[in-house]
């Protein structure tokens, strides 16, 4: 392990899991970017929840359903809404991969 950019991906992974690999940041992590991104729906794509009056929850379901892959909006309106969502989906791919990984990894023997 010498050399920087062995040394960086293993801070990168530090700073997403803590010291090795723990679950409970990583379900930090996916409800902070859950919630950042409900918000930037509510501030700037508030037409993405189709009720007359929508709230925070309507905005935070919609950004978690987008995380874990369950579905993107009917039709991207936008490019900045096509690639908010893209980009929220891509943070949840990795970090349900990095928590499975480190959840088979803490069960292996």
């Amino acid at each position: 392990m010498s050399g920087f950019f062995p040394w960086f991906w293993s801070f990168c992974l530090w700073l997403l899991t803590g010291y090795g690999e723990r679950p409970a940041y990583l379900f930090i992590w996916a409800l902070g970017i859950i919630s950042t991104v409900a918000v930037v729906y509510a501030e700037w794509f508030p037409f993405v929840v189709p009720a007359p009056k929508h709230g925070y929850a309507d905005f935070w379901y919609l950004s978690s359903q987008v995380f874990f892959g369950k579905g993107l909006s009917v039709t991207f309106q936008t490019i900045g809404l096509s690639i908010v969502q893209l980009g929220e989906f891509g943070c949840g791919l990795v970090l349900i991969a990095l928590l499975i990984a480190s959840i088979t990894r803490k069960l292996s023997p």
